[in-house]
């Protein structure tokens, strides 16, 4: 059963609507639904470090696995070093970004949370997630940010760096748009570790639901 707690910390794979973060007891696949699927994951491994995403817009271009590109939430990994800290928290998506020539994914988000105030950034590394309203990705590359402000430990909160994806793909170096400019950016975390922890979940596109429906119909009438 899935409790409504506004913003609060999520320590596995949660659910979400809009605007909101939801817990849930034990794991779950994405938003929850039988038709979500993991289409990118590399929440497996910490490695490395943080790197402070106060007052700054990183994030980390990946590449999504299977067919599924209706977006329905991300969790991210966000670490707070040594104590609880408070932050406004915002996270955006743009479409593109993960090409090996690092091709910046442009000015303007598909998806823009907006600011969640004064959320509380637990001590230690947890599990953040954010449900996205049924955002259509064209393609199969994204790029996810996370911006915090108003921190109030700005010094030892942001994102933190994981080994390779389990599931989708990613280039072995991490975004900071700064000032409009994209910059590509690589931490001495070890080949292959240069990725911010994100687990993101998607569904079938309209489209795809009909024709396996018609499918299914089809199947009956055989039978």
């Amino acid at each position: 059963m899935k409790q409504l707690l506004g913003l609060v910390l999520v320590c596995g794979i949660a659910a979400g609507a809009f605007g909101q973060v939801y817990t849930a007891e034990g794991p779950v696949n994405g938003g929850g639904g039988t038709l979500d699927s993991v289409v990118y994951d590399n929440t497996t491994t910490l490695v490395g470090f943080l790197i402070d995403s106060v007052n700054v817009e990183r994030g980390d271009a990946v590449t999504l696995a299977g067919t599924d590109r209706v977006l329905t939430d991300i969790g991210l990994l966000i670490h707070s070093n040594t104590a609880d800290s408070i932050a406004d928290v915002r996270v955006r998506i743009y479409t593109g970004g993960d090409t090996s020539t690092a091709i910046n994914p442009g000015a303007n988000p598909i998806w823009d949370s907006g600011i969640f105030p004064q959320m509380v950034i637990t001590a230690g590394v947890n599990q953040y997630n954010f449900a996205i309203p049924n955002v259509t990705l064209v393609g199969d590359e994204l790029t996810w940010t996370l911006e915090l402000t108003n921190a109030t430990i700005p010094s030892v909160t942001g994102s933190r760096f994981v080994a390779p994806p389990t599931v989708g793909s990613s280039q072995d170096w991490v975004w900071n748009h700064t000032g409009g400019v994209w910059l590509n950016e690589i931490f001495g975390v070890g080949v292959g570790n240069n990725s911010y922890g994100a687990i993101i979940n998607a569904v079938p596109e309209p489209s795809t639901l009909v024709l396996l429906g018609l499918g299914a119909v089809a199947m009956l009438r055989r039978r």
